[in-house]
């Protein structure tokens, strides 16, 4: 992606691909070679873009890119929250079927029963 309208403006629509090309190829040397990043900067300032401008654009440009990283990152924190959820309910319920199962009898605790005389006597 290159800063369309700092680059790219003024050139007629065939040849925007043309200008977006050697765009790239500026930002790769204004990255690598020192004497380009100089040259480069003084036609910005030339031409009236200074760093706010540029930082201002690189913003706009990546709005709807940054827009749809915030929506997948929000969309894996509610799969994470579900997740835990069902986890955690599976983990009370597996709790509750083992006290189940180790708790005695409510009638083990009845005196009759215990005596081993019948309620039904």
């Amino acid at each position: 992606m290159t800063l369309r309208r700092i680059d790219v403006a003024g050139f007629s629509p065939h040849l925007q691909d043309i200008a977006e090309q050697h765009t790239s190829q500026n930002a790769l040397d204004w990255q690598l070679d020192p004497s380009a990043a100089i040259e480069i900067e003084a036609w910005l300032q030339t031409h009236g873009f200074d760093e706010h401008a540029v930082n201002m654009e690189v913003y706009v440009q990546a709005r709807e890119m940054l827009s749809l990283f915030e929506a997948l990152l929000n969309g894996a924190k509610l799969r994470r929250i579900v997740l835990f959820k069902e986890l955690t309910s599976m983990r009370r319920a597996r709790s509750d079927r083992i006290a189940l199962t180790i708790a005695p009898s409510p009638l083990a605790r009845h005196p009759i029963a215990k005596s081993g005389i019948s309620a039904a006597t």
